[in-house]
Parts: structure tokens; sequence; C-alpha cells
């Protein structure tokens, strides 16, 4: 996994998150699924967020 900020939030991210949280004071990352990868791969990726839930809430 790695951080690719040149690109910013895709448009059908943006126009619902934006209403959502409208003081932007939420952070948010897009993701995308990579089809190279088992699904053992994306399960160990949402592992390693779940930590970092919570330490923010």
């Amino acid at each position: 996994m790695h951080l690719d900020d040149k690109w910013g939030l895709d448009h059908g991210s943006w126009s619902v998150v934006k209403h959502l949280y409208p003081n932007a004071d939420v952070p948010i990352i897009q993701m995308s699924i990579d089809y190279t990868q088992p699904a053992s791969y994306h399960y160990e990726i949402a592992q390693q967020l779940a930590e970092l839930r919570k330490k923010v809430c």
C-alpha cells in the first residue's frame, strides 16, 4: 500500500463526501481494489486500517 496524492479525490467520492462533511474536518482516504491481489491481501490491509480507527475514536 502506498499514498498517491497527485490526483486528489475522485469526483464520485468528493461529490458525496463534501455534503457529509462540509467543514472538511474528517480525514478521507480513497482506496482502490487491486485485482491482481487475492482477497487475503485486501483483508490484511483492512486489519491494518482498523488499528487507525482505534487511535482516532
